[in-house]
């Protein structure tokens, strides 16, 4: 695991429904480190078990 490798916890959360759902939470300094800024979109892709972030351009 590098410096920016983070392990995370997938949480219990509720929809609109009330059903659970996963959550995953990212938060902290390592966000902006990374470019991750305040206020900047990003979209999410699925691939073989892994999210993977990026800048929305």
């Amino acid at each position: 695991m590098s410096s920016t490798d983070r392990k995370l916890k997938v949480y219990q959360s509720y929809n609109a429904k009330n059903q659970h759902v996963p959550e995953i939470r990212f938060k902290g300094k390592w966000l902006e480190e990374n470019g991750f800024y305040i206020g900047l979109n990003i979209e999410i892709e699925i691939h073989d078990n892994m999210l993977i972030i990026k800048q929305k351009v």
